[in-house]
């Protein structure tokens, strides 16, 4: 799930253009194991893309992706969001997702008062 974040951040930072497809040589990981998380997360609606044969080129970020980062985003969240993670052995998207989320409004509660 680092990858995906890692993946997530760095089409956010480096997609100005629909039309330009998005260089991740510099997240410096085995281009096999990068091409198989582009086609899960295409599968999972959180970028799209383009298949040519057996290739996949990403092109952008779905709202979903979207969505899924801004929970994962802050460092912190992300940090608690794997450890609570870990200790219970789930790491499927929708489970993080709401981890990150329930962390979220656990901060939002303890900063604004508010409950969401």
């Amino acid at each position: 799930m680092d990858l995906v974040r890692s993946i997530l951040l760095h089409f956010e930072s480096s997609a100005s253009d629909l039309e330009e497809f998005v260089d991740f040589s510099p997240l410096k990981t085995d281009p096999d194991k990068l091409g198989r998380h582009l086609v899960m997360m295409s599968e999972k609606g959180l970028i799209e893309g383009l298949k040519y044969g057996d290739e996949f080129q990403p092109r952008r970020m779905t709202w979903a992706g979207y969505d899924f980062l801004d929970t994962i985003r802050d460092d912190k969240i992300w940090a608690n969001t794997k450890k609570i993670g870990n200790r219970f052995g789930a790491f499927t998207l929708e489970l993080l997702t709401e981890i990150a989320i329930g962390l979220i409004r656990t901060k939002i509660k303890l900063h604004a008062g508010i409950d969401i």
